[in-house]
């Protein structure tokens, strides 16, 4: 759970048992997977509830929520939500490699590096033109 701590002023993670950060939702849609993955014009409305809804703007809120999705025909598209507070675009993708990876049995893709000096510029010219 994503909350506002008073004292500090700071956002932060909490794990407490008791937080909701994370939830997992199972639900039925009566559309058809098929005609979804083959219309030329997408059905937007369709494809949007088959992501859960993450409500960023008021703390606390959930860090992630994932939404399993029964369709007609059998097929279960999988949603995901993370709040962007906490990841972006490219960890949320690392994430589902990982987890496609362990459903499989595979072996995950190596693990991130928080390792700022990775990216330090090593000179002030080379930061001049990494911002150009």
């Amino acid at each position: 759970m994503l909350v506002h701590l008073a004292d500090t002023v700071d956002v932060a993670i909490s794990c407490f048992v008791s937080d909701d950060g994370g939830k997992f939702v199972v639900t039925e849609s009566g559309a058809d997977a098929r005609r979804l993955a083959l219309d030329e014009e997408h059905d937007v409305y369709t494809f949007e509830r088959l992501v859960p809804k993450v409500y960023m703007t008021v703390l606390p809120a959930s860090v992630l929520v994932v939404q399993a999705t029964r369709l007609e025909g059998g097929s279960m598209p999988i949603g995901v939500t993370v709040h962007h507070g906490v990841a972006d675009g490219r960890s949320l993708w690392r994430f589902m490699e990982a987890w496609v990876a362990s459903c499989h049995g595979d072996t995950p893709p190596a693990l991130p590096t928080f390792d700022r000096l990775l990216v330090r510029p090593t000179s002030v010219e080379e930061l001049d033109q990494s911002i150009m």
